[in-house]
């Protein structure tokens, strides 16, 4: 069986450059310095008509943690209409309480507004109690979390990206995320069982609008050199290659 191989984007650039190098599905973002932003709906919009694959789109209203006020609910919940009015095949989005645990209300909104077409996005590592939240996911109705293990990467996350697989088959979808590159996503898939596996593979490029103020470059989320970066369709080419020799072996 294919294993599924989302891709992290945030131009309509990267989505066509992403899935001509093999991508199943893409995530839309902004931001992804920051771990990713809600994209404008006007990039949605060009993304939606230059590619034919699934497009899930962010909703992170700000950089920094999960616990959302009522506003800022109202406004995820705003965005989430306008982007599946204009054709956003899902969402992804995650919302913690001062427990640590998973905060019912905005997800539980949301997952109804969505039909259930909704991620849990890594604000799932930072649950205190991930194993048990998964179950609690499951009967809100979101159809697939996005993790590392709680781990920097899913390598060092395996053995817990593992019991969350074995906790969810057949009832939520397990996608692995962090670090994946063409090098070690055999082996994740194979330690983990996971059928889906989720990566932002960047590559720094020069922007020459930066390179005459160079002190100024990174307050503008450049590098020290006046770089960017995007989407490396080598390396997506390179996990395509290996997932599908995965399937042959």
């Amino acid at each position: 069986m294919r294993v599924t191989l989302e891709i992290a984007v945030s131009t309509p650039e990267e989505a066509v450059a992403s899935v001509r190098a093999g991508a199943d599905r893409l995530e839309l973002s902004a931001g992804l310095e920051v771990g990713g932003l809600t994209p404008s709906p006007g990039v949605f919009a060009r993304v939606r008509h230059v590619v034919a694959v699934p497009v899930y789109v962010l909703l992170r209203p700000r950089p920094g943690g999960f616990r959302y006020s009522t506003e800022e609910v109202e406004a995820l919940l705003h965005d989430a209409e306008a982007f599946l009015n204009a054709g956003a095949d899902g969402l992804v989005f995650g919302a913690l309480d001062e427990r640590g645990q998973v905060a019912h209300e905005p997800c539980r909104r949301l997952s109804v507004l969505t039909r259930g077409r909704i991620v849990f996005h890594r604000a799932f590592d930072f649950l205190r109690n991930p194993v048990g939240e998964l179950d609690y996911l499951t009967d809100l109705g979101f159809e697939r979390v996005l993790s590392s293990g709680g781990k920097c990467t899913a390598r060092e996350g395996a053995a817990t990206l593992a019991e969350l697989v074995s906790r969810g088959a057949g009832r939520i979808e397990v996608m692995a995320a962090g670090g994946i590159r063409p090098e070690n996503v055999v082996e994740v898939v194979g330690v983990t069982g996971c059928r889906q596996v989720h990566a932002a593979v960047r590559t720094a490029v020069v922007d020459p609008t930066l390179a005459t103020n160079l002190p100024l470059a990174g307050a503008m989320g450049a590098d020290a050199l006046g770089c960017r970066s995007t989407t490396d369709p080598a390396l997506v080419a390179g996990l395509r290659a290996a997932l599908d020799g995965l399937g042959r072996s």
